[in-house]
């Protein structure tokens, strides 16, 4: 009790206002953009919670809930900046503001733990085995010339494999011919064939 009372209480400080000299047009302008910032901010994370509750398939929904959280608290830091402009309580916005810090760090560390560990193998064998992408063009455009990359990626059954130019203009000129040869001259899958595809996954 003891402690809220002193992070509540303002230890001799001087309100907020006083570093704008009270200017009213200064201080509409630090209330008011506040202001809108922490209703977009809190405005947010109801929309994730709607979200989530409409698409129940979603992974990862608790990393939903660590950005709302993450997002509330980040609205709160910008109301407690308009309550210090006349309520000098630097304590309770510090607090606040530690708060923050912590969640935002818990989301960084979550969020990186939780992104998939995959390479372009990986998906290549991925497109393969399924039979509705098994049909599709896959080209590899990377900067390893390494053999067993290109035995390894020929095995996956990728349809072309390119070492990408280090150069910008000539990288450009490669890509273009690419897109020349796969969207004009290349003959793709017959209609049917997708057609079959589409039948047996569906």
């Amino acid at each position: 009790m003891e402690s809220l009372r002193h992070l509540m209480m303002s230890g001799g400080f001087l309100p907020h206002g006083y570093c704008y000299l009270w200017t009213p047009g200064l201080v509409e302008l630090h209330v008011v953009s506040d202001a809108l910032i922490a209703i977009s901010y809190l405005t947010i994370p109801v929309t994730l919670v709607y979200f989530i509750r409409k698409r129940r398939d979603i992974p990862f929904s608790w990393m939903f809930l660590c950005f709302g959280v993450f997002i509330v608290a980040c609205g709160t830091t910008h109301l407690m900046e308009i309550w210090t402009i006349w309520f000098p309580a630097y304590w309770l916005s510090g607090a606040v503001k530690a708060f923050t810090a912590c969640v935002s760090a818990a989301t960084a560390i979550l969020l990186i733990r939780a992104t998939p560990k995959i390479n372009g193998p990986s998906v290549l064998r991925t497109l393969r085995n399924d039979p509705r992408t098994r049909a599709i063009p896959v080209i590899i455009l990377t900067s390893s010339k390494e053999e067993k990359d290109v035995a390894k990626s020929y095995d996956l059954g990728v349809n072309s494999y390119i070492q990408k130019p280090v150069d910008f203009v000539q990288f450009r000129k490669a890509t273009h011919t690419l897109g020349v040869y796969w969207l004009v001259f290349n003959q793709g899958p017959p209609r049917q064939t997708l057609k079959a595809i589409a039948e047996k996954t569906g």
